[in-house]
């Protein structure tokens, strides 16, 4: 069982890590806005 938790908490370390960086953040808010425009775009449709 322990086995198994220890791959995983790498994985988000590396993943935040990630995530810190700008670029990675930038994206993320880019695709956040972009996802709103679409959804927004859609409601309208309906």
């Amino acid at each position: 069982m322990s086995d198994v938790s220890c791959p995983t908490t790498l994985t988000d370390a590396r993943l935040s890590a990630v995530l810190q960086h700008s670029s990675v953040r930038r994206a993320l808010a880019w695709l956040e806005a972009h996802v709103e425009e679409v959804t927004r775009e859609q409601i309208r449709i309906c």
